[in-house]
């Protein structure tokens, strides 16, 4: 909100709106023109990837 205030609409703004819903609307609301998601890290994509492993480890 400060940059938006401070050099008006007519400074497109990029911003990271973060790995959440709630947080990528914050974002928007504050007056950034286009965003950014923020990706699920290396290790939750891999905990998930193990979680399914051992699902199916544990019905074989």
């Amino acid at each position: 909100r400060k940059i938006r205030n401070e050099y008006g609409k007519e400074l497109p703004i990029i911003a990271t709106g973060g790995p959440t819903e709630e947080s990528i609307l914050k974002t928007i609301e504050a007056g950034a023109n286009s965003i950014t998601y923020t990706p699920p890290s290396s290790a939750e994509i891999f905990a998930g990837v193990m979680d399914k492993y051992r699902h199916n480890q544990a019905n074989n």
